[in-house]
């Protein structure tokens, strides 16, 4: 089931970011397909941990910041995408209330290890 999730996200993603490519003015085939792509590294690094299985070299520690990097990136994907399709629905001002916490956090799990940045969670 991890695997079929996988697949499918990523070849949705792949298949929006194509879209983008041949229709650049509309944004938002770019942020679902980003979104797609991440929701499909959270599925690869979660559940049945698929990545870690396949490349059985991979530290623990690299699979749970890439599960973390996903799951919040595609937090701000998302948010993104809703307000190309609606504009009036999320205000630019409460997009940056929204990334700011987001890429504080994301900068702690690039910079710090495991043990340190799984206590600000």
């Amino acid at each position: 089931l991890d695997m079929a999730s996988f697949l499918l996200l990523l070849l949705f993603g792949v298949y929006h970011l194509h879209m983008y490519q041949m229709c650049r003015n509309e944004s938002t085939y770019l942020y679902s397909g980003l979104y797609m792509l991440l929701a499909s590294i959270t599925s690869a690094t979660s559940g049945e941990k698929l990545l870690m299985r396949l490349w059985q070299h991979i530290p623990f520690e690299l699979a749970y910041k890439l599960l973390d990097l996903s799951i919040f990136t595609s937090l701000t994907m998302l948010v993104l995408f809703i307000r190309s399709l609606e504009p009036m629905v999320i205000k630019k001002k409460t997009i940056g209330y929204i990334m700011l916490p987001i890429f504080l956090y994301l900068a702690l799990v690039v910079i710090t290890p495991c043990h340190i940045y799984t206590i600000a969670k």
